[in-house]
């Protein structure tokens, strides 16, 4: 093969690359996690790591020691909530999609305790 020839294969190669890593391809699963932890007064203490997805993302699993708990969208402050009434959370959080964005999760507290946590299982939407 000639240097030429070799030069746009690289080229093609890269933007193959480029084209699948965009669409999702390579996405993995993640985990969003929070807590809060209630301090003296009105104050409490709230946790998260960030998590960025780049494709659509749906929830697959929930799990801690919550009542409830929030998702908020970073670039938008757009929140999404998600109560337990009669011991079912509602709206029902598993299959949830997030669209692209920086996300964060807080739990909420039980009545009587002093801290919560969440944890939410994502996938990438194929």
């Amino acid at each position: 093969m000639g240097e030429k020839k070799i030069y746009y294969l690289g080229i093609l190669l890269t933007a193959v690359c480029v084209l699948l890593l965009n669409n999702g391809v390579f996405a993995q699963s993640v985990t969003l996690s929070g807590t809060q932890i209630k301090k003296a007064g009105a104050n409490s203490e709230l946790k998260s790591n960030i998590v960025t997805l780049t494709v659509n993302h749906k929830i697959i699993s929930q799990s801690g020691t919550h009542d409830g708990f929030w998702i908020a969208r970073n670039e938008d402050a757009k929140i999404y909530a998600f109560y337990f009434i009669s011991g079912v959370l509602s709206p029902n959080p598993i299959n949830f999609v997030l669209k692209p964005g920086s996300y964060t999760v807080y739990p909420n507290i039980k009545t009587g305790k002093t801290d919560a946590s969440v944890t939410l299982k994502l996938n990438p939407v194929q």
